[in-house]
């Protein structure tokens, strides 16, 4: 169960909640940023046969769902800055704009974006009117939505896969242990980084593994100065910082944890003094999609690491 916290200053340095959806894309964009790879050209297919599916997915996380889904092989245009896919096919843009030319030019018969709290731009929508393409825009802030998504694209494009929805949407049992640890301060970045908070899919999945994110009001995103984090006093910090390298693996404890914190790691606060510090590399860390599969899994390791180890241990 969530314990309620005290409200603090913390809850009043938000980003107004009608921009939450373009910060959280923006943070999605970013980690795409990290990874990304020039696209190489290739000649545009063949036009598409009745009933051919050919996906372009205008978006990094959705790429990755669908090649979970095993539909790789059906996509003909990719994101900019697109993470997973091979980087052969052709880049029909991103969140600063699409390149209608290029996407033109692969036949979609799909195209599947994740635009946040703005619209598909108009011209897209027109010409996916006017060429008879599928626009499926989706809105994968929250969890649930994560889900919501995965589910639907396994529905419509891959139903021998919908176990993999399931397997996204199922949690271990909540743990009492992880709400002994006390506040869970979730930090994305390294340099200047932001709070996590209510009603992002990181905030999401700490609480229903039955630890307590902290703060416990604001919004999915937010900036807190030291200030902050010292009226906060969270007894644990958790930091999800993508490495550039594409590896799904990394967590990086103690001392190093510490250090790399730069100021943070010596502000006076419980987290620091009894080293329960974390900072998770996975490089699709921040991906709404279903890397939050192993994203999760790796949450509940450093969360039991946190309950066996004595304060300051590992440090």
């Amino acid at each position: 169960m969530h314990s309620a916290h005290p409200r603090h200053p913390a809850a009043n340095r938000t980003h107004p909640q009608s921009c939450t959806r373009c910060i959280l894309a923006w943070l999605a964009a970013l980690a795409a940023a990290i990874a990304g790879i020039p696209g190489c050209s290739r000649s545009p297919e063949e036009p598409a046969s009745a009933g051919e599916l050919r996906i372009v997915a205008l978006s990094p996380a959705v790429a990755i769902i669908l090649r979970d889904l095993g539909l790789e092989h059906f996509i003909v245009g990719r994101h900019a800055r697109d993470m997973v896919l091979d980087a052969k096919l052709l880049a029909c843009g991103d969140q600063t704009g699409i390149d209608y030319e290029v996407l033109l030019s692969v036949r979609p018969t799909v195209v599947i974006t994740q635009w946040g709290a703005r619209p598909p731009p108009e011209r897209l929508v027109m010409m996916a009117r006017r060429e008879g393409w599928e626009l499926i825009d989706l809105s994968m802030l929250a969890f649930d939505e994560v889900v919501a998504a995965t589910r639907m694209l396994a529905q419509r494009f891959a139903p021998e896969r919908v176990d993999l929805a399931a397997e996204l949407a199922a949690f271990p049992s909540a743990r009492e242990v992880y709400a002994n640890l006390g506040p869970v301060l979730l930090l994305v970045g390294l340099e200047s980084p932001g709070v996590l908070g209510p009603g992002s899919f990181h905030y999401d999945l700490m609480l229903r593994l039955g630890a307590n994110p902290a703060p416990d009001t604001g919004s999915a995103f937010m900036t807190l100065d030291a200030e902050d984090i010292l009226a906060l006093a969270p007894e644990a910090i958790m930091v999800f910082a993508p490495r550039s390298d594409g590896s799904r693996e990394g967590i990086v404890l103690g001392n190093e944890a510490l250090a790399r914190l730069g100021m943070l790691g010596r502000l006076p606060i419980p987290a620091v003094q009894n080293g329960r510090v974390a900072i998770l590399e996975d490089s699709l860390g921040l991906m709404p999609s279903t890397a939050l599969i192993l994203v999760r899994s790796t949450m509940v390791q450093v969360l039991d690491r946190w309950c066996i180890e004595p304060e300051a241990h590992g440090r």
